[in-house]
């Protein structure tokens, strides 16, 4: 699976759970980082996700009402991959690999 696929994948689940939660402007951000993705616009995608993890009140601060406790487990995971996947791609790793 290609890099945006992997990140639009974790975007559209993070944004289910998220809904579920009732999370709406957690849901909103994040639709706005997926709709740029799926512009084709990986890197400003990228750098929206980023923006959601500094600072106060931040995407890392989040508490969540109204999931199970495992949904929450997941929100968690998915919450790191996004940040993991959100690193900006150094040339040499693309054009190495």
């Amino acid at each position: 699976m290609s890099e945006s696929k992997t990140v639009e994948a974790t975007l559209m689940r993070l944004i289910h759970l998220l809904e579920k939660a009732k999370e709406d402007n957690w849901v909103i951000y994040f639709g706005n980082a997926l709709e740029r993705l799926q512009q084709g616009n990986t890197e400003k995608a990228k750098q929206v996700i980023r923006r959601a993890y500094g600072g106060m009140c931040s995407f890392n601060d989040l508490g969540l009402n109204f999931i199970t406790d495992k949904e929450y487990e997941e929100v968690l995971k998915l919450r790191n991959e996004l940040w993991e996947l959100s690193k900006p791609t150094s040339l040499i790793k693309k054009i190495f690999g």
